[in-house]
């Protein structure tokens, strides 16, 4: 969710990843990113899309016992 990115990622018949985004974004879904992860890569708040929310680790882990499926790169 680095900024940049989602715009110049493509895969063969599939929309480039930006509209994905907007369109996840758009219908309600949630984009967090683990706040150790970011500082492990040396990432700040002002280096991910606007719409990415960072959290904590235990978030994280919360989210994914509570959810129906989660994606994760």
């Amino acid at each position: 969710m680095k900024r940049g990115e989602p715009e110049k990622t493509k895969l063969e018949g599939y929309p480039p990843l930006d509209r994905i985004v907007d369109q996840a974004v758009r219908s309600g879904v949630t984009l967090e990113v683990c706040e150790q992860s970011c500082m492990f890569f040396g990432l700040k708040k002002q280096d991910l899309i606007d719409q990415v929310k960072i959290v904590g680790a235990p978030t994280l882990n919360d989210r994914i016992l509570d959810a129906d499926g989660i994606l994760s790169f």
